[in-house]
């Protein structure tokens, strides 16, 4: 029995460090129900959360009474409680975080006062999340999920339409990983733009079936050989990575952030 011993302790040793943590009690939060009562957070305390995503997308907010003296994260989990992503800062969210990094530094037209975001794909499903106060006094905090409108990253399987010409586009890029899809069915040789203004890096990329060939546009970029059946895809590599920036919008319907960091637009002429 001794020889088994050591080995059936480091498995059980192994089994424990791979298991996560079950989060404390979450109080429910309803979508589109306003902003919950204040919640009083001592200095290294944490409230915790939950909401069911269901058909629409929905956006978690995070809001300190005083903004400009307040110091939050809002960590979003998964429902096997795993963590999802981190807002620690009104303009930044990081995916897949391991640990707290420093906030960047804000972009003039992002207000300090708007609360720690991060939006949730439409049947996202249950999600936990927690406020954190690293502030070095108590603070007043609130949350609220909010139904998004306007149109969504589609899935690559189901692919929109360019046609008929000329058409043009505009979509935010505003969730972890997003991706826009679309088949191009027009005639060939069209011309394609890209526009965008603001912190996100985002890429379109077409790709050409017949001949199996990818191509990579940025913001201000012209493609001028769009042919029938192409592929066009945009998404922002930085939101993949760690310390991505996070992308709001203003002017699509149901999307009124007050910024529009994730807004870009696309135009297809014959």
């Amino acid at each position: 029995m001794k020889k088994l011993a050591v080995p059936l302790v480091a498995a059980l040793l192994a089994l424990l460090a791979g298991c996560t943590p079950p989060l404390p009690e979450a109080t429910e939060v309803a979508v589109d129900a306003g902003y919950s009562a204040p919640v009083t957070l001592p200095p290294g305390k944490s409230a915790f959360f939950a909401v069911t995503v269901g058909a629409s997308p929905v956006r978690i907010d995070a809001l300190a009474q005083d903004p400009l003296a307040a110091d939050l994260d809002l960590i979003v989990y998964r429902q096997d409680r795993t963590d999802y992503a981190l807002a620690e800062d009104p303009l930044y969210f990081h995916s897949d975080f391991r640990e707290r990094a420093h906030p960047l530094a804000l972009k003039p037209q992002i207000l300090p006062t708007l609360p720690r975001s991060i939006n949730l794909k439409a049947n996202f499903g249950r999600a936990f999340f927690e406020v954190k106060n690293w502030s070095d006094h108590d603070v007043q905090v609130m949350v609220q999920a909010v139904s998004r409108g306007g149109p969504g990253g589609n899935d690559c399987s189901d692919l929109s339409s360019l046609d008929p010409l000329p058409s043009s586009f505009t979509g935010a890029l505003i969730y972890l990983g997003q991706q826009y899809c679309w088949a191009y069915t027009g005639a060939d040789n069209a011309t394609l733009d890209f526009a965008y203004q603001g912190p996100l890096h985002p890429v379109l990329k077409v790709y050409k079936p017949a001949a199996r060939k990818t191509l990579f546009l940025y913001p201000g970029q012209q493609y001028t050989d769009l042919d029938h059946g192409d592929l066009v895809f945009v998404y922002d590599y930085t939101n993949r990575q760690i310390g991505g920036a996070a992308g709001f919008c203003n002017s699509l319907p149901g999307c009124h952030d007050g910024v529009t960091t994730g807004e870009f637009s696309l135009s297809v002429t014959p």
